[in-house]
């Protein structure tokens, strides 16, 4: 849509730091206020919208359209998120191994093994793998050491920890993420390992990937950044 506002503010209210244009408060999809409970984030917000030039382009504005995602989409249905994540502890993607080809199962083991002594060091509870295709169940201690994490996280965190494991496949990677363990770009090798090896297999620096897993590729790390984005000013601002 093209731009029809000249002034963008933030307006302090009873429930956080509103986004207002022209002195009217942006409305999320679901027409509820865009408010964030973080100056900072809201002034970083506000800054989006500023740089908009003859058009709006919602894509230009990645920490707006997650703040709307978490108003329309995450604290309304909280609850259903959070169950549907602590399903990933039994399918998680770094459980389940292949031995064959072997290299597959090498990069596996250098990308994912570490997460594993992770978990095993910090909740002192080891997690299971397996090569076969029958289904695993966690031990309960690391079902109640993970839903303690996401329960207790508020809407900003759960939402990264959300997004985090679906995009990635793992509720595993996405805490040791969330609790400074990994960088975003461990989270991003670790999500691709089958990936890379069929690009160093078919000769992707020669013929190239598939578009629509570029597109992936792309969407993955535009959405890692921006949730590390979300991080830093959650911490600058010690909310």
């Amino acid at each position: 849509m093209k731009r029809f506002y000249t002034q963008v503010t933030v307006a302090s209210t009873d429930t956080g730091y509103e986004i207002h244009l022209d002195g009217k408060p942006v409305n999320t999809p679901e027409r509820q206020r865009l408010t964030s409970p973080c100056h900072k984030l809201a002034d970083t917000m506000a800054a989006e919208w500023r740089m908009q030039e003859d058009e709006v382009l919602p894509e230009s504005m990645p920490l707006s359209q997650l703040m709307m995602t978490v108003i329309d989409r995450v604290t309304p249905n909280r609850e259903r998120l959070e169950q549907e994540i602590l399903g990933y502890l039994d399918t998680d993607l770094i459980f389940y191994r292949t031995a064959d080809p072997p290299e597959t199962g090498a990069l596996q083991q250098e990308r994912w093994d570490p997460v594993l002594e992770w978990f095993d060091s910090s909740f002192g509870v080891k997690l299971k793998t397996t090569t076969d295709l029958m289904g695993l169940k966690q031990p309960a201690s690391a079902h109640e050491r993970v839903a303690d994490i996401i329960r207790k996280a508020d809407d900003l965190d759960f939402a990264e920890l959300y997004l985090t494991t679906t995009e990635s496949g793992s509720v595993l990677l996405s805490l040791a993420h969330f609790m400074g363990a990994i960088t975003a770009e461990d989270v991003y090798a670790a999500s691709f390992v089958e990936e890379d090896i069929k690009y160093d297999l078919y000769m992707g620096d020669t013929y190239g990937e598939a578009p629509d897993l570029e597109k992936r590729r792309a969407r993955f790390r535009k959405d890692m950044e921006t949730l590390t984005r979300l991080r830093d000013i959650k911490s600058a601002q010690q909310i």
